[in-house]
């Protein structure tokens, strides 16, 4: 007896009513705005930077929000929590670099460290090789290079104190190709310093947007003419990997001439590609692991010194404190060293604020996550890209109090009975999350603290004036990109006395 049409409906009713039960029960995507005309967006100032506006979702949101970009689904985290409970807590799948075949394919990016897929098994062997060479133990032989490099940036910014952009970029491109290659930086426009530079300054601002590249979502785009309008991102990848094809052979190839003719100096890449048993496998990842040192550790550390500098402009009275302290603990006879870090508590705390005030990386390089997950109620779908707001960290108010001012007393222990400090250290999130976090941290701080409390202690940083002789203040902006740098301004960088000018010239390279 076939069923009647009343039992059919009854069934389909019931199929029906528990399908909607089932999709009731499916927990929901982050908030965010959507492409639909009746969702709420907040407004957006055209001017806005992508950190600020990320930071401003929380508000609308929550800590986790998220948005569609093509075919790209983002996921942007806005507080500590929310990235140590994800990027930290559960670094096994949220480690990955979003697949993208601008980057990837059409760039030739994706071998590089900092774009490797954690399944990849160069992965284990580069975190290894940079362990090796930057762990906390190894950076110790590199302090002297650290501090030559150190004392040429100071003549230079003696010598020419109006062009401070370049001295901080050639002191933190110089110890960088050192330390990979043995190379020594003695030009004001020297190749190998051009070639990074040029290739940052290229590729930094059009890097930094996550979804941003139409072919990551329509891979076919990528067979298109070079000449067809609408395909200026072809070219623009044909240039990007022509010259990021030179950055990893050049430098190389230099090392491997000083190789053949007896002249090898030190360098990550010498004791590497001087090994008598090697195989071409093996000179593919010195190339790699050498070039990430190269050009991964260069320009975080610049515009951190560059920030530095803006805010001793703006702040003469927390420079004078630091100077102060320097005096008491250094003298004036004698450059810091690091063995003097320890008891420049307020200089360190300077430092941090720095990092804190501007992160170098607002919205750090983002991750992947590579399996479906659930946080706060929410579902992550596997493949979402994750961007992780570090200057939102960084200005939780209700972590760091009046986050806008530049203090570095919320660093020190010693707090004012209305404040409870210290406040959380901002290095656990201005270098990175989880298995990510960047290889080149003990160099980056040493780098910094050399430089900062030399320049604290040989320089009076103050504003320029104009040709009427009226102070000016700069502008406290900073620029898209992966590595944020502060838009140009205008300052005074005089030495303190004669006798600092003569301990400059002590010990001449």
């Amino acid at each position: 007896m076939s069923p009647s049409f009343p039992n059919l409906l009854v069934v389909g009713c019931v199929l029906s009513l528990l399908l909607l039960w089932k999709k009731s029960r499916e927990l929901s995507l982050p908030p965010g705005p959507r492409n639909w005309p009746w969702h709420y967006s907040p407004p957006v100032k055209s001017t806005q930077k992508s950190w600020i506006r990320y930071a401003e979702w929380k508000k609308v949101y929550g800590p986790v929000a998220s948005y569609t970009r093509r075919k790209s689904f983002i996921i942007v985290i806005n507080t500590a929590k929310a990235a140590v409970d994800l990027l930290e807590k559960r670094s096994r799948i949220y480690s990955d670099r979003p697949a993208s075949v601008m980057v990837g394919e059409l760039m030739e990016f994706d071998r590089s460290f900092f774009r490797l897929s954690i399944s990849n098994p160069r992965f284990q062997i580069y975190r290894k090789l940079f362990h090796q060479e930057l762990g906390p133990q190894a950076v110790k032989a590199h302090i002297s290079t650290l501090e030559r490099e150190t004392r040429t940036y100071l003549r230079n910014l003696l010598r020419e104190p109006a062009n401070f952009r370049k001295h901080i970029k050639r002191f933190s491109s110089s110890i960088v190709i050192k330390i990979a290659f043995g190379y020594s930086v003695v030009s004001e426009n020297d190749h190998f310093v051009g070639l990074v530079n040029a290739w940052f300054d290229h590729a930094n601002s059009q890097l930094a947007t996550a979804g941003q590249w139409m072919v990551d979502s329509y891979p076919f785009l990528k067979h298109l003419p070079r000449w067809l309008p609408g395909a200026a991102f072809l070219r623009f990848a044909d240039e990007e990997r022509k010259k990021h094809r030179e950055l990893l052979s050049a430098p190389l190839n230099w090392v491997k001439t000083q190789i053949a003719e007896g002249k090898e100096i030190p360098s990550f890449a010498s004791r590497r590609l001087s090994r008598p048993q090697r195989s071409p496998e093996d000179d593919d990842i010195t190339k790699y692991v050498a070039a990430s040192i190269y050009f991964g550790g260069g320009d975080t550390n610049a515009a951190a010194l560059i920030t530095f500098i803006l805010l001793m402009v703006l702040h003469p009275e927390i420079q004078q404190r630091a100077r102060e302290e320097l005096d008491r603990v250094v003298g004036t006879d004698r450059l810091p060293n690091i063995d003097d870090a320890e008891n420049l508590p307020y200089v360190n705390a300077l430092i941090k604020e720095v990092l804190r005030f501007h992160p170098v990386a607002p919205l750090a390089v983002p991750h992947r996550v590579t399996e479906d997950d659930e946080y706060d109620g929410m579902r992550i779908p596997k493949g979402s890209t994750i961007v992780v707001n570090i200057w939102s960290i960084l200005h939780d108010e209700s972590v760091y109090p009046n986050h806008m001012k530049f203090d570095p007393e919320r660093h020190l222990s010693n707090l004012t009975k209305s404040q409870a400090g210290p406040q959380p250290d901002p290095r656990n999130y201005v270098f990175g999350f989880g298995r990510r976090v960047c290889p080149g941290i003990h160099l980056a701080e040493v780098a910094l603290f050399l430089a900062i409390s030399s320049t604290l202690a040989v320089f009076e940083i103050s504003k320029a004036t104009d040709k009427d002789g009226n102070l000016i203040t700069p502008r406290v902006a900073f620029a898209e990109g992966i590595v944020s740098f502060a838009n140009a301004f205008d300052c005074a960088i005089t030495p303190r006395s004669l006798a600092v000018m003569d301990l400059l010239n002590l010990g001449e390279d």
